[in-house]
């Protein structure tokens, strides 16, 4: 099931469902299409918990990537569950008709990533392998004192293969690297690119005078990738309205009141200033203050005021009010057009990011119990400039800090070579912040050894805690909102009134000024105009909404532990994470599976300052796997994720969060043909997903393709993808086993309603085409 955020759980060879329970992804969430040798691979065999059966295709290119919906803060690549062939509706998705709609205002972020992509694994739930033999010989064929080198082939790849910041660094494997692009018709175009090269890999395995074997290995490592710096999404929504504008004329002359006999007026003058009216908003942004209540009119004002029509005075007097408003309100609808529109568009931003690391593990063991420690250290940078300065000093000191060391006392009995696997995948279920970079690692661990009479019982607990250091992405987002109006047509008059004259005839006119009050029926000799035109212009109005996401890498410190038995592992962990506020969590969460098929998962994970990405989280689920007959089965399961404190402020805007989740899963595995059926039930939690079902399937057209696709035929979402279909093909050319994965997804995006009550949505395709080499 589903992890809380921020919460890898890098352990076991697991089988996940074609689609997990939708955890909550942030709007940067990317994943990449992936797809496993065999999708029939029966449930018992392989390797045990916390070794990665090596996978045929395209993977994640690295921890971190360039996506369109994979945030950096969430795991991605190495956890129980792979990624989903379609994902539900992920919370940025559910959210986007929210903040396009001028009535509702809200969070945005929607992935159009056919890197949501990926081939399914046989299980729903995660489900730990354990091996019963414990046949683990880490000694040379002759060891002596003196070390002996051992080639990476001669012992089990359980042993050999070590995870970095959520990939799998095999013994005999030299290097790796992956280059792709995606591209749609509503994002930008974006390459991205992975690579990894290991080199000065040693091993070699030497026996104490105290009977104590030492097997030693280490390599270096260099690695490079894009990351994401900045995602900007805009939608513009675009309405057909007729914009009501108001011409409003005003004189009131009459005898000056100090008695001189001079005619005055008891208006101020103010008058529009037409060339200075925002051709956007329609709105005046200049009106001149011509006169003052008091001013004497002049005989030649006098006159022209007193012909037929409005005026405002002559010689460069300018008196009354002549005020133009052309945008005074604004009705659904025009002539030219029957509803409105939506435009949607994400443009994504990406850095370099290098690491440099030396990974050290060493495996001491006596008669009856053995120690491994595992130490990875090196600098890793974001080659961005606004980076905190901090991260560049912890890069710099990372390969000064210690190499830890395992311990056993020596015995007067050899060496027992039958050490516990599960030592190992204790070392492998260390949990390490998903989507970052690894600055510091270094763990011990230790377990029991089984003596040759013990083999075929049950494998003893071994336990290993670690602390970590390292730099995980922290994003913040801002929000902008704009409205212009555009297609401005010619004013057309709807009303128009009005009349002027003096004595019994003036029109009756009310002035106040200042708190003032002059009435045209308390004044004497007066002479007063009147005009008022009411107009309407057809037009377009356009809202702009935009939402920019920034990610910045922070210091990180977790201290993490795990204890694994034969069919269960139970992990521990705590951390502070800085950023524009400290965060600090703590947590833990079980799994494990029984003998006769049935899974269970289960943790908790709670902050201290939670966040829109990070925030308190409790998850279960359970499954049971049914065989049918040879490499077929049946597995159903169900899990929830509750969000507990999600924060959904972004500046003055209250979002509901849409984090939480019921599910329901069912998965037929008919060997080479797999379907998969996946239904979240909406409105049982706090902060739900909305309801949708998705149906997905995958076909292994032998070893060297295998087709995937997936569709919703059922949807409450806002937005979320509808279908999709993906290819991988394994290209035989040489020793770099290329794999080729081709991905096509369309996503629906539903804006709520246009201002005539007309639903109002749009659909994206978005293609992703991913090379990677291994050698």
């Amino acid at each position: 099931m589903q992890e809380p955020p921020d919460q890898a759980m890098p352990a076991p060879v697991l089988e996940a469902a074609v689609v997990p329970t939708p955890a909550p992804m942030p709007p940067e969430q990317t994943t990449t299409v992936m797809f496993s040798q065999s999708a029939s691979r029966a449930a018992d065999g392989g390797e045990g918990p916390g070794y990665r059966q090596p996978q045929s295709s395209v993977g994640q290119a690295d921890s971190v990537q360039v996506g369109g919906e994979a945030s950096p803060e969430y795991p991605s690549t190495y956890s129980e569950l792979d990624p989903a062939i379609a994902p539900t509706c992920p919370l940025a998705d559910c959210a986007e008709d929210s903040i396009a709609n001028p009535e509702i205002p809200g969070l945005t972020g929607v992935s159009t990533q056919a890197s949501d992509l990926a081939q399914p694994q046989p299980e729903i739930t995660a489900q730990p392998r354990f091996s019963r033999s414990q046949s683990m010989d880490v000694r040379a064929p002759d060891a002596t004192v003196a070390p002996t080198a051992i080639a990476p082939g001669a012992l089990s790849p359980v042993v050999t293969s070590i995870p970095v910041d959520g990939e799998l660094i095999e013994a005999d494997q030299a290097g790796r690297a992956a280059v792709g692009v995606q591209l749609g018709d509503d994002r930008s175009t974006n390459l991205t690119f992975s690579g990894r090269a290991v080199f000065d890999r040693t091993l070699e395995s030497s026996t104490t005078a105290g009977n104590v074997t030492v097997l030693r290995q280490s390599q270096r490592l260099l690695r490079g990738q894009n990351v994401l710096r900045q995602r900007q999404l805009s939608i513009t929504r675009q309405d057909p309205v007729t914009v009501l504008g108001q011409h409003i004329q005003t004189t009131l002359l009459a005898d000056c009141l100090d008695g001189s006999g001079a005619v005055c007026t008891f208006t101020p003058g103010l008058v529009t200033d037409r060339d200075r009216i925002d051709p956007d908003t329609l709105q005046p942004t200049q009106i001149d203050q011509t006169s003052n209540v008091g001013d004497v009119v002049s005989h030649a004002s006098l006159a022209a005021i007193q012909t037929p029509g409005f005026q405002g005075g002559a010689e460069g007097q300018a008196l009354g009010l002549d005020l133009y408003f052309p945008n005074t309100t604004t009705l659904a609808g025009n002539g030219r057009a029957t509803g409105g529109t939506a435009q949607r568009y994400e443009q994504f931003d990406t850095v370099p990011a290098i690491a440099y690391s030396e990974i050290f593990q060493t495996v001491v063991a006596n008669a009856d119990q053995a120690a491994l420690a595992r130490t990875i250290r090196g600098p890793a940078v974001v080659l961005d400039a606004d980076q905190p300065v901090i991260n560049f000093a912890l890069a710099a000191i990372a390969l000064l800090l210690p190499e830890v060391q395992p311990f056993v006392p020596s015995s007067d009995a050899p060496s027992n070579p039958n050490l516990n696997q599960g030592l190992f995948f204790a070392a492998n279920n260390t949990r390490i912040p998903a989507n970052s970079l690894t600055l510091y690692q270094a763990g011990v661990g230790s377990s029991a050894t089984p003596s040759a009479s013990e083999t075929g019982q049950n494998a003893p607990w071994a336990n290993f805690n670690a602390v970590w250091l390292g730099l995980s992405p922290v994003t913040e987002r801002s929000y902008q909102a704009s409205r212009r109006f555009a297609n401005v047509g010619s004013p057309r008059t709807l009303f128009s009134a009005g009349g002027e004259g003096g004595g019994l005839n003036a029109p009756q006119t009310l002035s106040v000024v200042n708190g003032e009050i002059f009435a045209s029926s308390s004044l004497s000799n007066v002479y007063s105009q009147n005009y008022f035109t009411l107009f309407a212009q057809e037009a377009d109005r356009l809202d702009r909404f935009v939402q920019t996401d920034r990610i910045s890498y922070h210091p990180h410190l977790s201290l993490t532990g795990n204890v694994t038995g034969e069919s269960s592992i139970f992990r521990y962990y705590a951390g502070t994470l800085a950023g524009p506020t400290l965060q600090a969590y703590g947590g833990g969460n079980v799994q494990g599976q029984t003998a006769d098929g049935f899974a269970y998962q289960a943790g908790l994970i709670g902050y201290i300052n939670p966040s829109y990405d990070r925030y308190s989280n409790l998850s279960a689920g359970v499954s049971q796997r049914l065989p049918l007959g040879d490499r077929q089965k049946l597995t159903l399961g169900t899990g929830f994720n509750w969000a507990l404190d999600q924060n959904t402020t972004l500046q003055d805007i209250e979002q509901q969060s849409q984090g939480s989740d019921v599910t329901l899963q069912a998965r037929l595995d008919l060997g080479d043909f797999t379907l998969g059926a996946t239904q979240v039930v909406g409105d049982l939690l706090p902060n739900s997903q909305a309801s949708r079902t998705v149906l997905d399937a995958v076909v292994n057209l032998g070893p060297d393709l295998t087709l995937a696709g997936f569709w919703a035929p059922f949807d409450n979402a806002a937005s979320a993808p509808q279908y999709g279909l993906a290819a991988d093909v394994a290209l035989r050319m040489g020793t770099l086993s290329p794999h080729l994965v081709v991905s096509w997804q369309n996503t629906l995006y539903r804006y709520g309603a246009d201002l005539l009550g007309n639903a109002l949505s749009t659909r994206s395709n978005t293609v992703e085409v991913l090379l990677k080499l291994d050698w």
